[in-house]
């Protein structure tokens, strides 16, 4: 009942801001929060020794320049890692999905290649990747570096 409340919620958002945002409207952020419970009530959800908890993962796109909204959802246990849920939240061939470290998977990484499916994260301290190409930057740019990796 609730999932079926959310996707009606969504759909409204997108009726009402006209789908998404026109300048981002291939941009879908990726992103987990831990929400707390009582251990005692709900040990189902045990996540350590003296905690329980669930993870929620969302997929945010850009409605106007200020605001996202959800656009998809998923909820596992606190315990679970966030690259579990890649496949249910990254699908789209020719978005553009923006996410952390904790969504690292390097053979994901070559479908999502494969498929035309663009992605931007940050990688972990120990990654191997190859320099293939550089691009120039305007001098006023924010940005340090546009550098092609393999």
């Amino acid at each position: 009942m609730l999932e079926e409340i959310f996707v009606d919620l969504v759909q409204q958002i997108q009726n009402a801001s006209g789908n998404t945002y026109s300048l981002r409207k291939d941009i879908k952020i990726i992103d987990s929060t831990t929400i707390g419970l009582c251990l005692q009530k709900y040990k189902w959800a045990t996540f350590r020794k003296t905690k329980a908890g669930i993870k929620i993962h969302l997929r945010l796109v850009f409605a106007s320049q200020e605001d996202v909204y959800p656009e998809k959802i998923t909820l596992t246990g606190a315990k679970s890692n966030d690259r579990t849920q890649m496949e249910s939240l990254i699908d789209e061939m020719g978005a553009m999905y923006v996410f952390d470290r904790g969504y690292v998977d390097y053979g994901k990484f070559d479908e999502y290649t494969d498929k035309g499916i663009f992605f931007a994260s940050r990688l972990k301290d120990n990654a191997e990747v190859r320099h293939l190409d550089a691009f120039k930057i305007p001098p006023e740019s924010s940005v340090l570096s546009d550098v092609l990796f393999r």
